[in-house]
């Protein structure tokens, strides 16, 4: 057995590849094979039972752990815990509903959506667990749940968020290697990308917005990064902000800061656009029913682009609640690998190719020739692996892109 899947544990009964797991009560919870502490991962979960408890956890023992400080969870009865009593949160769920989980690891969140449909941010502290492991149990003391978990193996039934990886985690991902010894180069985002700007149009690029509340509140409020009351603040609960670079780039990660004193301004629904004429827009992200901002929270969204384009704007159709639209912060970056940071990699596991892969999007540039490349496959645990080799000695190639 290879990949992520459930784990044999007490009280727990396991099925269909070790994904289906059988809850006796809630006093045995199922855990998965591999935990992560960081990044932005998505699985989801179809339910054959009307009473169960999805989320995570950081106790890999099975033991009960729905009413403890290590466990965030979405009940069936619409209710969340994260300690010795639940609140509301949600819409319940019954047999034959598909949770989809998204745990951004990198911001701390957890959210999860019902059928296709976000029911909202849960919680927002899941950086206080360390390491932590999707988990499942029953919802009642003397009743059994099953669900069965994807964790990415097979197509998932609703579209993973951009800016996510599918649990699963293993795939795409390459490593270099010479001699006995496997290399990585290090993963980076850059600076943001956008100036201080102390004007609309100073020092560099353009900020501009469908309307400003006041002078006090023009669109260039939202690049100043100044802490202070003063933002970029619409008339109405929808409008967009954006900002126009001197000259096209590629962004492939940007943020929102929240007004902390007017939290329900917060943008809820929108989508991130780029154009390079002002007129025709392309969506590059789309997020919805974006909830529980707090004071002085800042999330980040990382979107596969390889586009590059002059202008671009956040567009939101709906806010938190309030009659008026603010920003307080828009922050954009683009995508590099780390030069200074070559990782020498002492073994080729799944592990090592889950936390050190390279994405076989972003382009390798090399310095030496290559003369030719011999391929071959093998297995490595989970998947197939490809092998190339390049023999860099007698013949120039600037660059070789992976894809």
């Amino acid at each position: 057995m290879t990949g992520v899947f459930w784990q044999q544990l007490p009280g727990i009964t396991l099925s269909n590849d070790d994904l289906t797991a059988t809850s006796l009560n809630h006093n045995y919870a199922a855990v998965a094979t591999i935990g992560r502490s960081s990044g932005k991962w998505y699985w989801e979960v179809v339910l054959s039972d009307n009473l169960a408890m999805i989320g995570v956890t950081s106790v890999t023992t099975g033991v009960k752990v729905w009413n403890t400080v290590n466990h965030r969870g979405y009940f069936s009865d619409g209710k969340k815990w994260s300690g010795a009593s639940g609140v509301a949160y949600a819409n319940t769920f019954i047999i034959g509903d598909t949770i989809s989980i998204l745990m951004d690891l990198d911001n701390g969140t957890l959210e999860f959506w019902k059928n296709g449909v976000s029911q909202g941010v849960a919680f927002n502290d899941l950086k206080s667990l360390g390491m932590i492991y999707p988990t499942h149990g029953s919802g009642a003391a003397s009743t059994a749940s099953t669900v069965t978990a994807n964790f990415g193996k097979k197509t998932f039934r609703y579209k993973m968020p951009s800016g996510y990886e599918r649990y699963q985690g293993y795939e795409n991902k390459i490593l270099l290697s010479s001699g006995d010894k496997a290399y990585s180069l290090m993963k980076k985002f850059s600076d943001n990308l956008i100036a201080i700007m102390t004007s609309n149009t100073t020092p560099a690029g353009k900020a501009s917005a469908s309307s400003i509340y006041s002078n006090n509140y023009g669109a260039w409020k939202a690049f100043d990064r100044l802490d202070d009351q003063f933002l970029w603040a619409s008339t109405s609960k929808i409008g967009w902000l954006a900002y126009e670079f001197f000259k096209p780039v590629v962004i492939a990660k940007y943020t929102l800061l929240a007004n902390s004193a007017e939290l329900t301004q917060a943008p809820k629904n929108w989508k991130f656009e780029g154009s390079n004429d002002g007129v025709n827009w392309t969506v590059l992200d789309a997020q919805t029913n974006q909830v529980g901002w707090q004071s002085g929270m800042k999330r980040e969204f990382v979107i596969i682009n390889k586009k590059s384009f002059i202008q671009y704007r956040v567009n939101v159709t709906d806010n938190n609640g309030s009659s008026l639209l603010s920003i307080r912060g828009f922050e954009m970056y683009n995508y590099e690998i780390n030069p200074d940071k070559l990782a020498i990699i002492s073994n080729q596991s799944e592990q090592t190719f889950i936390r050190y892969g390279m994405d076989l999007l972003v382009d390798i540039d090399l310095f030496n020739g290559v003369l030719s490349v011999e391929t071959k496959d093998n297995v490595l645990s989970s998947g197939k692996t490809y092998e190339h080799t390049i023999d860099m000695s007698k013949r120039r190639v600037d660059k070789i892109t992976l894809s």
